[in-house]
């Protein structure tokens, strides 16, 4: 896997201020989010060529939708879109209990990005 510009990663906020993201990485166990984390820095440091392997997935059908996979004792999904130039805006969060992931959820981090796209 080739190394590539360090991306910085931000997190949603809602229009409140309240810190989303942040608040649903913070209410799994420690080992968890230290899971998460793991793999948010992963993305820092690789970006989209995590695209070939299995942590980061492209969402079919949106042009700048991905999904960063964390597996652990539970699958975790993290949507995140190009914000600027080397950032990553993480969107959403879910646990993942289905195959399919679910279109609301999805349709979630849809309507978040396009707060930012005005």
């Amino acid at each position: 896997m080739l190394k590539t510009t360090k991306y910085k990663i931000v997190f949603y906020k809602s229009l409140s201020k309240r810190e989303v993201i942040l608040d649903f990485i913070d209410k799994f166990p420690n080992k968890i989010v230290l899971k998460i984390k793991s793999d948010i820095r992963l993305l820092e440091e690789y970006s989209l060529s995590l695209l070939s392997t299995s942590k980061v997935k492209k969402i079919n059908s949106y042009s700048n939708l991905f999904e960063l996979r964390i597996k652990s004792v539970i699958q975790i999904r993290l949507f995140f879109c190009y914000f600027r130039p080397n950032i990553f805006l993480i969107l959403h969060g879910f646990v993942k209990k289905t195959n399919k992931t679910p279109h609301k959820e999805i349709q979630v981090a849809v309507n978040r990005q396009k707060e930012f796209d005005n």
